[in-house]
Formats: structure tokens, C-alpha cells, sequence
């Protein structure tokens, strides 16, 4: 079906109803510090909008480019209690949104603690009720 006026431009109804849900994990909407390092050395204070097991959405004052990588300090602060998660990520989008920038990243180093701890709170559960040894937290590059 020709969508447009102009004979010399075709296209067609879209139809969306069967996309699949192309993100790999659920999402948390939070509000949690990261500090971090990127790549060439510079420094970025920021917060993040969402998390999963499997990466972040963090809001940034410039725009990452696809690939670039950064070491991480999570602040996170669930049930009452705050923990450090110490990991490197991998930006894989980046796209303005009210004069900032939303940068999506996939942890690429996080330890199985970690990783653990991230999906106990995104399913909901509280993730200090676990016997929690800290000690494997620590990222080394």
C-alpha cells in the first residue's frame, strides 16, 4: 500500500505487533551514583536510569561513542543497604534526550557475586538476606 502522496516514493504500513522485546534482561528503574573512567582516562560523575544483570542506562553530560569502554563504581542502594559494585562496561548506544545524553553500556567485567546481587534485585528479592561474601567484588584489569 503506497503511504505517500509523491508517486515517485513507495512504502508500505508497518505492522509491529509481533517485534519482540529485542532487550536480553529485565529492567529496575533506579536512580543510583556511578563513578567511572573512561577509556582515555577521563573522569564522569552521572546516575543511572535503569539496570539489569547484564548492563546499565546512565544519563551523561556527552555523548559516548559505540565501543568505548569504562571502569565503573556502582553505588547501589537497595533494602535499606548500600554496596560498591566494581565493574568495566562497554558502550553499545548512545542518544540525546533533554540536553543530556543516554548512554546505554553491557557489563563486560563483573563478578558472579555481582552479577548475582544485580539479578536478586531486579527480580525484586532482597539481596541481602543471601549469605553475601564481598571479597570476589573486586574487578581486576
Amino acid at each position: 500500500m503506497n503511504i505517500f502522496r509523491n508517486e515517485n516514493i513507495r512504502g508500505i504500513d508497518l505492522d509491529y505487533s509481533d517485534d519482540i522485546n529485542r532487550r536480553r534482561h529485565n529492567r529496575l528503574n533506579v536512580k543510583w551514583n556511578v563513578e567511572g573512567v573512561w577509556h582515555d582516562k577521563s573522569n564522569f560523575t552521572t546516575r543511572t536510569i535503569n539496570v539489569s544483570k547484564s548492563g546499565l542506562l546512565m544519563q551523561t553530560s556527552k555523548e559516548s561513542k559505540k565501543g568505548e569502554k569504562a571502569y565503573i563504581k556502582l553505588d547501589t542502594y537497595t533494602f535499606g543497604k548500600h554496596r560498591i559494585i566494581d565493574a568495566v562496561v562497554e558502550v553499545k548506544h548512545s542518544t540525546i534526550s533533554d540536553n543530556k545524553f543516554n548512554c546505554g553500556a553491557l557489563f563486560i567485567k563483573l563478578s558472579a557475586k555481582n552479577r548475582q546481587f544485580l539479578e536478586t534485585v531486579v527480580s525484586g528479592k532482597n539481596p541481602h538476606l543471601a549469605t553475601d561474601d564481598t571479597s570476589e567484588n573486586d574487578i581486576f584489569i
